[in-house]
């Protein structure tokens, strides 16, 4: 609730719980998402990448890098980074976990434009 009424305040308070927790992928990723949300792109990429290497095989996190890269204006990065989550899903999420008809639909514009 924090995080969708007072972003910032939100990302304050994920960050402190991320310095004292910093090998949690789960905390990484939600201070990559929020800070997605505020428009701060490069600590999104960031946090979520960290995410991503601590666990390697979860395609949630490079479809939510996928997300704000795609929101950066970064085509041709989104389509590679959608393509990587729909190849980690297929192997590691059992093909469920990442909306796959949602990042076909995104891709099929992203290739056209």
């Amino acid at each position: 609730l924090v995080s969708q009424q007072y972003p910032e305040v939100a990302l304050r308070r994920l960050i402190d719980l991320y310095r004292d927790n910093p090998q949690n992928a789960g905390i990484a990723a939600q201070v990559g998402i929020t800070s997605a949300k505020v428009g701060q792109y490069d600590e999104a990429m960031r946090y979520l990448g960290i995410a991503a290497s601590i666990e390697p095989t979860k395609a949630e996190h490079i479809f939510n890098m996928a997300i704000a890269t795609d929101r950066r204006g970064n085509k041709a990065e989104a389509v590679r980074l959608y393509e990587k989550a729909l190849e980690l899903d297929a192997v590691y999420g059992e093909s469920r976990s990442v909306p796959r008809s949602v990042i076909y639909d995104r891709l099929s514009v992203l290739r056209r434009g």
